[in-house]
């Protein structure tokens, strides 16, 4: 595990080892990407999720600069959600993928984070309408 920011009521991590994964939960809707193989040796991995239209977001996880995996667009975390917070190399308390707390457990992290930083970026596009997720 790198990073995991929420619980199974809606969340993200980015986590792996050889080959980095993005995994969302979608208010109990479970999403997984695999971004791919990486050769030997420290890389950065980028997540990069932009806000759209009707409080919907789209996310990008780039490595060495390449995209590497853009799954589909998906809600927005929004009121109070996500209720646990940001968890830097372990995925503790809730977890953000069921079915990779199932095979991994809390999947510690082993290797070097160097950093992760978030940056804000624009704000939500003035929503049209809203409908929860399907």
């Amino acid at each position: 595990m790198l990073v995991a920011h929420g619980d199974e009521g809606g969340c993200y991590s980015l986590y792996g080892g050889e080959r980095p994964a993005f995994a969302y939960d979608e208010y109990g809707r479970h999403h997984e990407t695999d971004a791919g193989p990486l050769a030997p040796g420290p890389h950065p991995i980028t997540l990069s999720a932009t806000a759209e239209e009707g409080l919907r977001r789209r996310c990008t996880v780039t490595v060495d600069g390449e995209e590497r995996a853009a799954p589909g667009g998906a809600h927005q975390l929004i009121g109070m959600a996500p209720f646990q917070g940001i968890s830097l190399g372990v995925d503790r308390e809730s977890p953000v993928s069921p079915p990779l707390y199932e095979r991994r457990r809390s999947f510690r992290h082993t290797g070097g984070i160097r950093s992760v930083t978030y940056h804000p970026g624009p704000p939500t596009p003035t929503p049209r309408r809203w409908s929860p997720p399907r």
